[in-house]
Parts: structure tokens; sequence; C-alpha cells
């Protein structure tokens, strides 16, 4: 595994999900956060990512969204919860373009598809508006602001560059949560 993804997956544990494991005892949770690591870099595990990848609009908010709206309430870290969603959209917006022609199975796939092409070229808050996914997150400035940051980066660069930039502007706000 690449070590800035390594760290950064670290960062997303450590910063936005533990704090809200709160019933864990201090060693089963360090169990936990290890093998958590240590899945992503088993060699042995041939998991696709187009499979991880299928159905994001029935995971993201199951997985992700869930901490993203509980660190908002506690005014907790969101930058990499927030970069996974920014992630997430220039994933479906490079879909079908040269060079990118990865498959995207997710019931949704036509209204992301649509919402990612007027973000990427009218309204840039568009794919956040997907209600069913979102719910009332366009609604957040914290969340948004974030958003934006990060996924005009991606557009801009390429995601290494995005990873260095992320950690040097939240690093440059210290003391304000992100």
């Amino acid at each position: 595994m690449d070590p800035q993804l390594r760290n950064k997956l670290k960062e997303f544990r450590d910063d936005e999900i533990t704090p809200l494991l709160k019933e864990m005892e201090e060693t089963e949770l360090k169990m936990y956060k290890e093998s958590i690591i240590q899945r992503f870099v088993n060699p042995y595990l041939k998991d696709r990512l187009s499979r991880i990848c299928s159905e994001s609009s029935a995971k993201i908010p199951k997985f992700v969204l869930p901490s993203i709206k509980t660190q908002l309430v506690n005014d907790g870290s969101i930058k990499i919860g927030t970069l996974i969603i920014a992630a997430w959209c220039y994933y479906l917006e490079r879909a079908d373009t040269p060079g990118y022609n990865y498959p995207i199975k997710d019931a949704m796939i036509y209204v992301l598809r649509q919402k990612t092409i007027d973000a990427a070229s009218a309204d840039p808050l568009a794919f956040l508006k997907i209600e069913s996914i979102f719910d009332d997150l366009v609604h957040s400035n914290r969340f948004v602001d974030n958003y934006l940051t990060s996924i005009n980066s991606l557009r801009d660069h390429v995601i290494e560059h995005v990873i260095r930039e992320v950690n040097k502007s939240f690093q440059n706000q210290s003391g304000n949560r992100s």
C-alpha cells in the first residue's frame, strides 16, 4: 500500500472514526484499528476495486456519512471523510472519458453521472444535492467548504498532490477543526 494512502487511512481511522467508537475497550479498539490496516495491506486478499466501488450510492450513506454528520455536530475533523466524497464524485466524473473506461455498477448510475456532469460544468454543488444520498449535508457550510476545496484540488492535480495539500492546509489551520 502506498505510504501516503496508508497515512490517510490511519488519519481517517484515528481522527474521524475512533472518536465515535466510545463503547470499545482500549485493547479491543487497538486490535480493531490495526486489523483495518492489515486488511488493506494483505497481498492475499484479492478483492477487486470494481467490486469495492460497486453500489457506492448505498454504501456511502451507511459507512461514511454517519461519521461526517456526527463529527459536524461534535465540531470534529471531517477532512478525510469529505475527501472521500469528493474523490467519489471525481471518480464518477471521469468514468467513460478517454483513458477512464471503467464500469460503474450502481443502481443510481444515471442520476450520479448527470449530477457529476452538472457539478463539473454548471452547479458545483449538484452532486451534493442528491438528497437520497446526502440528505441535507449541502446546507452545512463547513462540509461544503471542505468538499469544494477537495473536489477542485482533485480536478486540478494528481491524487498524491491532493493528499499533500490537504495535509498542509489543515496543518496550517491548527486550532481550527476541519
